[in-house]
């Protein structure tokens, strides 16, 4: 401040600081500290899914994504994140002798399955174990919509006794 007159230091030094009373003069050094907010990037790359530590978020899409916590000083640190998925596909299962593709899908995924399964019903879970859709395979080739599903992981089960467990994402 001079003479009342507050101002703003944008890096950490000293400082004269001088006073004037009554024909009397004084002055001192005083440093001042600035602190600073911090900027880093992480990169990470996982299979289907990946859950940062930094935040605890789960993600299931590959992207760009950044938190915000307090750095050693107590200012903002802004953490970014490059994350890359890879997903798994499913192939063929020789026990039940199906497959789905594509996966992840965005509106549709098509059940390939042998003439056995014909008629038999399948339900798609949501991560919470809550069923969100149903239906019978009707052919060899079944198209199955996903367009009123939000983005996400989901279960795929098929037959009577819901033989296979099969991860399915929705983009």
């Amino acid at each position: 401040m001079v003479d009342s007159i507050s101002f703003s230091p944008t890096t950490t030094q000293d400082y004269i600081v001088t006073a004037d009373s009554a024909n009397c003069q004084s002055s001192d050094i005083v440093t001042v500290f600035v602190n600073e907010p911090t900027f880093s990037t992480q990169s990470a790359t996982a299979l289907d899914s990946y859950i940062w530590s930094l935040n605890n978020q789960a993600y299931t899409q590959s992207g760009t994504y950044t938190a915000t916590i307090p750095n050693a000083v107590g200012c903002d640190s802004v953490v970014t994140l490059n994350l890359t998925l890879n997903f798994t596909g499913i192939t063929e299962n020789a026990e039940s002798q199906f497959s789905i593709a594509p996966n992840p899908a965005s509106s549709k995924i098509n059940v390939k399955s042998d003439v056995a399964l014909i008629g038999s019903k399948f339900i798609i879970y949501d991560a919470l174990g809550e069923e969100v859709k149903s239906g019978k395979i009707t052919s060899i080739d079944t198209e199955v919509d996903l367009s009123n599903l939000n983005n996400g992981v989901y279960l795929f089960k098929i037959g009577a006794k819901q033989i296979g467990t099969f991860k399915i994402i929705k983009e």
